[in-house]
């Protein structure tokens, strides 16, 4: 929530929910921004998403869905974003397919 300019979340969000919170009071500005983006630079943030959300299903949310365009989607039902199972299979995804792709 954003009070006074300044983003303000609760104490011991883990970053994933974090990040949510901001894009979601910042989505304006994110609106903006993803317009400098290439055609090309969306293409691969939507396909990086897409490899995630398939290595979220095959390791125990098998109704997590693709994104469908860049920015915020609605989750299924019973998807914890704060539980420590969907926070370490994140964490997982997102390394492995940073790794697949050759990205830091």
């Amino acid at each position: 929530m954003i009070i006074d300019g300044v983003l303000r979340v609760a104490a011991g969000l883990a970053l994933p929910t974090l990040v949510l919170a901001a894009n979601e009071d910042c989505k304006h500005l994110l609106a903006q921004r993803s317009s400098s983006a290439t055609p090309e630079q969306q293409q691969q943030k939507l396909g990086f998403g897409v490899k995630v959300a398939g290595c979220l299903r095959a390791h125990g949310y098998p109704s997590f869905p693709d994104p469908p365009r860049l920015g915020s989607q609605p989750l299924p039902p019973g998807v914890d974003l704060d539980s420590p199972e969907f926070q370490a299979a994140e964490t997982a995804c997102e390394k492995h397919e940073r790794k697949a792709l050759g990205l830091p």
